[in-house]
């Protein structure tokens, strides 16, 4: 593993100040290549940086508040300082995916793009110290004997089937927080928060389910439910 110069940091920090909260992510990594490819820097690098961005972004997400964390217009990298590397304190590069046809990324002019998959530390006290500075709410502790849990999707998820199961775990589930912690092509996890049990939860989701969707249970534990999820054409009309 390679560590950042920040480890260093917080190493020397005297003992009477309290230590930092430290997170663990797997994220992907994927830019252009090709003729698309950043210039300035490796493609590699370049899929590197947008691996810790993203796991600088889920962390900074997650520590907002649930309204906050919806607004699509919120470029929390700008508000961050643009730089993920000084809210990281290591990663590793688990998988060199290298150089494909794009996949992941959905812009039609796109050809190739190159893909990685890091292990990510980020420092989360340092996440939500830059958050509260700029002003933005942060997320309420769960109350209530809420709990978070994990819900694995397979064989993937469309944005639209999201939004559906989405707000029906917020109306139906019990959930007071849904948000996606992995969208890798067929794989797909979403953090929730939520006063029922695994499977209790599972019950609300198979019946009924979402509207225009079938779920199909798979397996649960006592933090995590696996689902496969299927999406039923309209109705039509006699």
């Amino acid at each position: 593993m390679r560590w950042m110069p920040g480890l260093v940091l917080l190493m020397l920090l005297v003992a009477s100040q309290a230590p930092a909260e430290v997170r663990r992510l797997e994220v992907v990594g994927v830019v252009p290549a090709g003729a698309d490819a950043p210039s300035g820097v490796s493609v590699r690098q370049a899929a590197l940086g947008a691996a810790l961005a993203q796991a600088v972004d889920r962390v900074a997400r997650e520590r907002l508040s649930p309204g906050a964390a919806a607004d699509p217009d919120l470029d929390l990298g700008q508000l961050l300082g643009g730089k993920p590397r000084d809210f990281t304190v290591g990663y590793k590069v688990l998988e060199d995916r290298g150089e494909r046809r794009a996949l992941l990324l959905t812009d039609p002019e796109i050809s190739t793009e190159y893909v990685l998959l890091a292990e990510v530390f980020v420092d989360v006290t340092r996440v939500e110290s830059a958050l509260d500075a700029a002003g933005l709410p942060l997320r309420e502790p769960v109350q209530g004997g809420g709990q978070v849990l994990r819900i694995v999707v397979e064989e993937g998820l469309s944005y639209r089937a999201y939004q559906g199961l989405r707000e029906h775990l917020l109306k139906r589930g019990g959930a007071t927080s849904v948000l996606p912690a992995v969208f890798d092509g067929g794989r797909v996890e979403l953090r929730v928060e939520a006063r029922l049990a695994p499977p209790e939860l599972m019950e609300r989701l198979v019946a009924p389910p979402p509207e225009g969707l079938r779920v199909e249970p798979v397996s649960v534990d006592d933090r995590s439910l696996w689902v496969r999820i299927t999406e039923l054409p309209p109705a039509v009309d006699d």
